[in-house]
C-alpha cells in the first residue's frame, strides 16, 4: 500500500527457472500485467514470458512465448487494448539474440505480431525498456543495446539504440549514438509535450568509465548530434572523491556560522548542495570563508570548482 506495507505476494513457477524483470498496471483492466523469461517444456529452452492478475494477486492468464532458442522480456507496456513487450529472441548462436518486440492482446495473451531488428551480422541486439505512446496515434517506442551496427560492428561492443514502430509493427525510424566501448540504451518514455526521452550509458564520450547519456527529442524525432549537441553536466557523488594531485580538506566539520576549504590549487567556485541535490548557496573562490548560518542543519556537499573540474566533500552544518 501507500505506506509501503505488503498487501499480498504471489510465487509463480513449478522449480523450474523462472524470473520477472518487468511489470505494468492495466488500470483499463483493473490488473497487473509482468514479464520475464523461463523455462518452457514444449520448447525444452527458456522463453518469454507474460502472466496478468488481478489487483488481489489472483491468476488471470499465463502464457510462455518464444522459439527453441533462448527468448526473454526485459519489459513490458500497457495502452488500450494490447500490451507491447520487449527482450531479445535466440538464434542459431546460443551467443547471440536479436531485439524482439512482441504485441499481445490484453485480455488472451495471444500474439498480434512479433518483429525483430537485425541485420546481417549476428551478434547480441537487446531491448531493455519499451514505452507506448499514448495520445494521438499509437505507437511503439522501444530502447536497447545494439552490436549490430556502427562501431559495433569495428570493436564488438554493444551501442545505444532507439526506435519506434506504428501499432501494425511497421517500422518507422532509429537512432544509434555510441563509439568506442560499451554503449547502451535502458529507459525510455513519452513525455507530457508529445517528444520522447532516453537515457542510457556511454563510453565513447566519458573520461574513464561509462557516463550517463540522456537524450530528449520532439514529436517529430528531430535527432540532436552527439558531436555538437552533446552538454556534459558535472554532477557530484555526494561522497568524498579521491582524485591524484588535489588535496581538499573543507573545516570545521561540523560547523555552525561558516567553513572553509583548504587545497594545493586555486579555487575558482564553492558550491553548497543539499542532499536534495538543490544547490543552496554559490560563493566566489576569491573568499576566505562561507557563510552557512542561514542554513539549516543537516548534511551537504561542498563542490569545489578547480582547474574546471568539481571536487567535493561532505559537510554537516549544525
Amino acid at each position: 500500500d501507500k505506506d509501503g506495507d505488503t498487501l499480498w505476494t504471489k510465487a509463480l513457477g513449478d522449480g523450474s527457472e523462472l524470473y520477472l524483470t518487468g511489470v505494468q498496471l492495466d488500470e483499463a483492466a483493473d490488473s497487473i500485467v509482468v514479464c520475464g523469461g523461463g523455462w518452457n517444456e514444449s520448447n525444452s529452452s527458456i522463453d518469454g514470458f507474460v502472466a496478468k492478475f488481478d489487483l488481489d494477486g489472483n491468476s488471470g492468464w499465463q502464457n510462455y512465448y518464444g522459439t527453441e532458442y533462448e527468448d526473454y522480456f526485459n519489459d513490458i507496456n500497457h495502452f488500450g487494448n494490447f500490451y507491447a513487450c520487449g527482450g531479445a529472441t535466440g538464434i542459431a548462436d546460443p551467443d547471440n539474440h536479436d531485439m524482439w518486440l512482441v504485441k499481445l492482446n490484453h485480455e488472451s495473451g495471444a500474439v498480434v505480431w512479433e518483429e525483430t531488428n537485425s541485420s546481417e551480422s549476428t551478434d547480441q541486439d537487446v531491448i531493455n525498456a519499451v514505452e507506448i505512446k499514448s495520445s494521438g496515434a499509437e505507437e511503439v517506442y522501444y530502447a536497447a543495446g545494439t552490436k549490430s551496427y556502427d562501431f559495433s560492428l569495428t570493436d564488438g561492443e554493444s551501442e545505444f539504440y532507439f526506435a519506434k514502430r506504428d501499432p501494425d509493427g511497421v517500422f518507422l525510424k532509429e537512432k544509434i549514438y555510441g563509439g568506442p566501448g560499451m554503449d547502451a540504451a535502458h529507459s525510455i518514455i513519452y513525455t507530457y509535450n508529445l517528444g520522447t526521452a532516453i537515457v542510457g550509458d556511454i563510453k565513447e564520450y566519458s573520461t574513464g568509465g561509462s557516463n550517463v547519456l540522456y537524450v530528449k527529442i520532439n514529436v517529430s524525432w528531430n535527432f540532436p548530434s552527439i558531436e555538437f549537441d552533446l552538454i556534459y553536466q558535472n554532477i557530484t557523488n555526494g561522497l568524498e572523491e579521491i582524485v591524484p594531485g588535489v588535496s581538499l580538506i573543507v573545516y570545521p566539520n561540523p560547523a555552525t556560522e561558516s567553513f572553509s576549504v583548504q587545497t594545493s590549487k586555486e579555487i575558482e567556485e564553492v558550491q553548497l548542495i543539499d542532499l536534495l541535490g538543490k544547490t543552496v548557496a554559490v560563493y566566489s573562490g576569491s573568499e576566505q570563508t562561507y557563510p552557512i548560518h542561514e542554513q539549516e542543519a543537516g548534511l551537504y556537499i561542498v563542490k569545489v570548482l578547480i582547474e574546471e573540474r568539481y571536487y567535493s566533500q561532505l559537510l554537516e552544518v549544525k
